[in-house]
């Protein structure tokens, strides 16, 4: 497990440790390169971090398609884990004239953000020996390289068509020969003051348009509905409702998940969230009024930045005129869920690894046995 050390010099520094700055990381630290990954948050993982709650980490939905096959073989690669992936059969359901049915498709009446709601609609589900949940804390544990928690990146000096330094809270100044940015897309126009952005780039970098996703998590009694299915329950003019039951458990419990999606400008508007949520029970009560009724317990988690940036394009996960900087933000993979952090991440490792065997000839790849030669810490 990865320990905070004092050096200031990296060949690699990794802003933000969700699922994609820490696949990315624990790839090229075990390719030999001394690698930063930098978090402002008290602890790794991001949306992805392990919580013990009783209802797992919220709805995470395997779909099973080639996306996900690529996705699943890259983390089992990084993890040097068989994941024994297997493909279920499912049968998504839709609330239609007051009855349960089999979901056909969106035909014609499709929902705004539709292409968000055919992913988890999928007729086939992968499941794997490492539960979700667990992905985050298996990743962490195999990085090597040096972890700052609490670390906020307040600017990203860029000079000379290169980013030169990223300073840390306002204070400390690290340096490495490649960035690779990771945190959520926006965040990153106020950070890079003096780079020319294009139009179009910075304004799609800001505005999204970004969605929020808000879940429900319930724990009840066992209800009698198959699990491992998802379905949709639609709301006259208003964002539909996805909900999928899990198989019980062996004490009897069973816990459902339930997904709808706001504009990410109200996903710190209580009020709105508030309303978001009442929604989403009104659908529950109105299908399965059971599950409230008898619900032991509730989570709420609000998960930002949920969106595809369709025309935001890049070349080699890079913005223009910048050689050592690469994009992770999982907002620019279609995948549309949490494959779009492990391809994403995938993308930028491949990239960055021919760039840098590019530029250091006399580095052998052999991924976790060689000893990577790097700079002696600079002096602030």
């Amino acid at each position: 497990m990865a320990e905070k050390k004092n050096n200031s010099y990296y060949d690699i520094a990794v802003i933000g440790s969700g699922l994609t700055g820490l696949a990315v990381s624990v790839d090229f630290s075990k390719r030999g390169y001394k690698v930063a990954l930098f978090d402002s948050a008290e602890t790794w993982g991001g949306l992805n971090h392990q919580v013990h709650s009783g209802s797992s980490n919220g709805l995470r939905w395997l779909a099973g398609n080639e996306l996900g096959q690529k996705s699943l073989e890259f983390l089992s690669q990084l993890l040097d884990m068989d994941l024994s992936i297997k493909s279920h059969e499912t049968n998504p359901w839709i609330y239609d004239s007051a009855q349960i049915k089999s979901f056909m498709g969106f035909g014609d009446a499709a929902p705004e953000f539709h292409r968000q709601y055919s992913y988890f609609l999928s007729t086939s589900l992968f499941s794997t020996t490492l539960p979700v949940a667990d992905w985050a804390a298996s990743l962490f544990q195999k990085f090597t390289g040096d972890f700052f928690s609490r670390s906020e990146i307040t600017q990203i000096l860029v000079e000379q068509k290169e980013v030169q330094s990223i300073q840390v809270n306002g204070q400390k100044i690290i340096q490495a020969k490649t960035y690779v940015f990771c945190a959520p897309l926006f965040e990153l126009p106020p950070l890079m003051k003096n780079y020319e952005w294009g139009i179009k780039h910075k304004q799609r970098a800001t505005k999204g348009p970004y969605l929020t996703a808000l879940q429900l998590d319930l724990i009840h009694p066992k209800f009698h509905f198959d699990g491992y299915r998802m379905g949709l329950i639609p709301t006259q003019n208003d964002l539909p409702s996805l909900g999928f039951f899990q198989n019980p458990s062996p004490e009897g419990h069973q816990t459902s998940h339930w997904m709808t999606f706001v504009p990410y400008e109200q996903a710190d508007d209580s009020e709105k969230l508030g309303e978001a949520l009442k929604k989403i029970k009104r659908n529950i009560k109105k299908v399965f009024p059971e599950v409230l009724e008898n619900k032991i317990s509730e989570r709420v988690l609000v998960a930002p930045f949920y969106t595809l940036l369709e025309d935001f394009f890049l070349k080699d996960c890079k913005l223009p005129d910048l050689k050592n900087f690469y994009l992770g933000c999982s907002q620019l993979q279609d995948g549309l869920s949490i494959y779009s952090c492990l391809i994403q991440a995938k993308a930028v490792s491949e990239t960055l690894l021919r760039d840098l065997q590019k530029r250091d000839t006399s580095f052998e790849d052999v991924s976790g046995t060689s000893a990577r030669p790097v700079a002696d810490p600079i002096t602030n």
